[in-house]
């Protein structure tokens, strides 16, 4: 995964953890770097029709996508 998301133009990805959560180390900072995530997690690691997803920084901070919620059955 680490790998797909780097030839994806995010050379920045240094390990990606995936289990009930996905944990994707990155290094360094800035606007750019999340609007960039944010395209992948919705075109690669995610399908917005069904899901939805949320970043969040070390800090705590969170910033949820605006997919659909998977229905309940």
């Amino acid at each position: 995964m680490r790998d797909a998301m780097r030839h994806l133009g995010m050379p920045e990805v240094e390990s990606v953890r995936i289990g009930k959560y996905m944990e994707i180390k990155l290094k360094g900072e800035n606007l750019d770097l999340e609007k960039r995530l944010r395209g992948l997690c919705r075109d690669l690691l995610s399908n917005p029709v069904i899901e939805d997803y949320e970043l969040q920084k070390p800090n705590g901070e969170k910033n949820k996508s605006k997919g659909k919620k998977k229905s309940s059955k």
